[in-house]
């Protein structure tokens, strides 16, 4: 058993002792013969084994090597007899130095690679990481010129290998171990170096991460209508739909082209649930991501208590209109249902499917009015403090981020089209609200707290439209819907053009009939067919909207009862239909 375990540990210190014994007789070597190639090629793989395994080695081995060593010390004293123990704490110190040794010598990678990031930020991914395993090697190894890399562009960048998608559990694993890497490099920034400097190694690092998540998924990403934003002075609210994970992890990277006020790129700070990022000791301490957005004045909020989130918003518009960063927020409040075709094969995620249960009647339920809360409390604030710039609602669609990394499935799916869609900016002024009141509570008690509630209403409604035309939910609908009534039903081309007419004229004056398409899509495949036919037949109907607003709820108890999960603290049980 001891053999076992010594075996066990060799495996695991390997890189590290084997370092000891190599570094000291390679203080230089040539790098471009065919024996420095070899070298390179073990060295090489060498660190990326190392840079796999050190974090949970030293968290857990190294920990229990250190306690293991004071337990066979003290029993030592306690037996009269330290001698008959003396060899395996002396193993255990020796292992638990070395592993000190190498969180030092993490530090100094780090650093070293948040100053080669540094000097170019637009660095490929693959580039960067070959470099980061190199220094976890044996042997000594010189960096590169960054200058001299390859480069990627977040307008148009494809990772893909023109293969047959695929979906595994296996890439998680490299991208939980880069992401880790890539916070604590940015932690360590923030405690060896400065604030400042920190805060400007988040940005680029938060770019990588994002370039990175796209090469190991290999997939594909294109963002179109940055001129829209692209120059402008001002404050800027960033706004989101939300599919998946991978939103948080790409963004950064996607807007990362565009410059504002002068000359800088964007900085968004996301709005993060507290309960995911902060209330999760994994995600916040181990992985590191909460807590190190939460030192580069991204805002938590809290999601169950409305009282606590009002405050949070608060705190971002204050955020917003003293530091020089943007605010980004999903108002949808959580990630949208993956959707999959007839065959059951991914199909991204829809738009009104993050409807709660309380607010199934509610033509808006599915978006939280938190955004709008964020807006008008920025104007005051900017009233507050004479900032005369404008703010900008910026509205992103996300598309094909639910096909990669879906929100019921931690599968990968491989060879993705992701596309950022920016649309034109909604452009607010401070005048808008120099003549109303935040009240205290959630009931006005004089004109000026009714103009406020007012305002916020109305906001509500135009962010709806405005991340409508940014995601384009109506025309996939659409193009969805009228495919099916034509490849499944085989209905006549007259009677197509007529429902089409009908939805179109429907659409002119509320969303409902897109809202009940959408729920339809998120339910199982062997229940469309019902619904889409009583869809059909009652546009054809062209009946009052209050008919098709009892469709929409039974369609969406239909699917949240499919979900079969609690959502916002209540569970829906699946109705009899």
């Amino acid at each position: 058993m001891i053999y076992i375990a010594l075996a066990f540990l060799g495996v695991l210190y390997f890189v590290p002792l084997f370092s000891l014994v190599i570094k000291p007789f390679f203080f230089s070597w040539n790098q471009t013969t065919p024996f420095g190639k070899f070298l390179l090629q073990i060295n090489e793989s060498l660190g990326h084994f190392e840079y796999n395994i050190r974090g949970l080695r030293n968290l857990v081995i190294g920990n229990l090597l250190m306690f293991f060593a004071l337990f066979e010390f003290v029993q030592g004293i306690i037996q009269k007899n330290l001698g008959q123990n003396f060899v395996c704490i002396i193993v255990s110190l020796l292992l638990y130095g070395l592993t000190l040794t190498t969180k030092y010598q993490a530090i100094l990678i780090s650093l070293k690679m948040s100053d080669f990031l540094k000097n170019n930020p637009d660095m490929h991914p693959g580039v960067f990481f070959k470099v980061y395993h190199h220094l976890y090697g044996p042997f000594p190894y010189e960096t590169p010129d960054p200058h001299m890399q390859e480069t990627v562009s977040p307008l148009k960048v494809s990772f893909k290998k023109n293969q047959r998608p695929k979906q595994t559990f296996s890439l998680l694993f490299p991208a939980l171990v880069d992401t880790t890497h890539l916070a604590h490099t940015s932690l360590r920034a923030l405690r060896y170096v400065g604030k400042e400097y920190a805060r400007e190694v988040f940005d680029i690092m938060a770019n990588m991460w994002g370039k990175r998540l796209l090469e190991l998924w290999e997939a594909s990403m294109e963002v179109v209508g940055t001129h829209h934003v692209e120059g402008k002075h001002g404050k800027f609210i960033l706004i989101f739909n939300h599919k998946s994970p991978l939103d948080f992890g790409l963004t950064s990277f996607a807007l990362s082209a565009m410059l504002i006020n002068g000359n800088r790129t964007l900085r968004p700070r996301f709005i993060t649930a507290k309960d995911h990022f902060m209330d999760n000791p994994f995600i916040y301490k181990v992985i590191g991501v909460g807590k190190l957005i939460e030192t580069v004045d991204m805002v938590f909020i809290e999601r169950k208590n409305a009282k606590k989130g009002f405050q949070n918003l608060a705190q971002a518009a204050k955020l917003l209109c003293e530091k020089d960063i943007e605010i980004a927020i999903y108002p949808q409040g959580t990630r949208a249902k993956g959707n999959m075709d007839r065959s059951e094969k991914r199909r991204d995620a829809g738009y009104y499917t993050t409807v709660s249960p309380k607010d199934i009647c509610s033509p808006l339920g599915h978006l939280k009015k938190g955004c709008a809360y964020l807006a008008v409390d920025t104007l005051i604030e900017m009233a507050k403090k004479g900032i005369e710039e404008p703010l900008y609602l910026v509205f992103v669609g996300i598309n094909g981020t639910a096909t990669a990394f879906a929100k019921q499935s931690l599968k990968v799916q491989t060879e993705t089209a992701i596309v950022y869609n920016i649309t034109r900016p909604l452009i607010l002024t401070t005048a808008l609200v120099s003549h109303l009141k935040k009240p205290e509570g959630i009931e006005a008690k004089n004109p000026e707290e009714e103009k406020y509630l007012e305002l916020i209403a109305s906001l509500h409604k135009k962010i709806d439209h405005c991340l409508v035309e940014a995601t384009q939910i109506h025309e996939s609908l659409k193009y969805r819907f009228l495919l099916d009534l034509k490849g499944q039903f085989h209905f006549e081309e007259s009677k197509i053009e007529a429902i089409e007419k009908h939805l179109d004229k429907a659409s002119q004056t509320h969303s409902t009939c897109y809202q009940i398409l959408d729920r339809i899509y998120a339910c199982p495949p062997q229940d469309w067919n019902g619904s889409l036919s009583e869809m059909a037949h009652l546009l054809l109907e062209d009946p009052p909207l209050k008919r098709f607003e009892t469709l929409r709820e039974q369609i969406t108890l239909k699917m949240l009862g499919t979900r079969n999960k609690k959502m916002h603290g209540k569970k829906i049980e699946r109705p009899v239909m």
